[in-house]
């Protein structure tokens, strides 16, 4: 084809407008296949959030954790560049601000879920807190004469949530036409904590071939009270080596600043060379490591 009848500024902006066309093509795409993937990711982020807020009684809509999710992701990455970028050493080749953004990036993104995991391991430890009066209480009406579910009516009256509002679904199951011990089955499989597997065997046992129930709590939180009574008495001995796992894990970094301040040019060598880097790495790999098996010393199962 000849190109001459268009002269050159014809030919160049020929040129122009299909790179122009084939940028917009991309980019239309790109937002296509975005939108896609980001409405299939809230769908499911919403349908499986939905169940576990609805489970554990947290009144938030997934719409909003899903927001504040994207919200820190963002605050994050901008943060950790801006701190990046002011940083004489690590800002001078780009890629590292972008890499470090984009480690924030993710660290803001998982925030509300480990708040969330957080508040479900809480919700889970004052229920097993509450068990022993719990089940004081279930005796003392089997011991008056009542039922076992008038027992559970009572409990649901008289205690605070969690341990309340996980019974009174119990108690709904049943009347909606589960059985008992289906309902409490149902508890053992929402609530993990292995004093419930305890009282929910002893209570089908009991309920299929006979027995006194009354005995069988008074005997069961007298076992949980015992429990917990040393359990915090090995909190209290492994207190000092949790805290000296703590103050080992940021000495490094302490150690760091310090030497940064005093001998910046020196210092900067961490960051300017290969070996530095390695050495780094290194050292981030030692702090897991210690910080993994200063763990698993410190945390003792009873």
């Amino acid at each position: 084809m000849d190109f001459s009848i268009f002269g050159i500024e014809g030919l160049v902006l020929l040129i122009w407008v299909s790179l122009f066309s084939s940028v917009v093509i991309f980019v239309y795409s790109g937002y296509r296949i975005f939108t896609q993937r980001y409405s299939e990711y809230e769908e499911n982020f919403v349908e499986s959030t939905s169940a576990t807020l609805d489970e554990y009684f947290i009144f938030v809509a997934p719409q909003k954790i899903l927001f504040i999710k994207f919200l820190l992701s963002f605050m994050f990455f901008l943060i950790f560049c801006f701190m990046t970028f002011t940083s004489p050493f690590l800002s001078k080749y780009f890629i590292v601000p972008v890499i470090f953004g984009a480690v924030g990036g993710a660290v803001g993104f998982f925030i509300p879920e480990w708040f969330i995991k957080y508040f479900i391991n809480r919700r889970a430890e004052k229920f097993g807190d509450q068990l022993v009066d719990g089940l004081t209480t279930i005796s003392n009406c089997l011991k008056a004469g009542l039922s076992f579910g008038q027992g559970l009516e009572m409990m649901v009256e008289d205690m605070e949530p969690p341990i309340s509002q996980e019974f009174s679904v119990v108690l709904k199951e049943n009347r909606l036409g589960k059985s008992l011990e289906e309902s409490l089955n149902n508890l053992n499989e929402r609530i993990d904590n292995p004093d419930l597997v305890l009282i929910v065997v002893s209570v089908n046992i009991a309920r299929e071939i006979g027995g006194n129930l009354a005995e069988i709590f008074d005997r069961i939180a007298n076992v949980i009270r015992e429990r917990n009574v040393l359990k915090k008495k090995i909190d209290a001995l492994t207190s000092q080596g949790k805290l000296q796992g703590w103050v080992v894990g940021a000495m490094p970094l302490v150690m760091g600043m310090i030497l940064y301040k005093l001998q910046p040019d020196i210092f900067s060598l961490l960051f300017t060379s290969i070996w530095g880097w390695i050495t780094i790495a290194v050292v981030i790999i030692l702090e897991i490591f210690g910080m993994l098996l200063i763990r698993k010393i410190v945390n003792i199962d009873i």
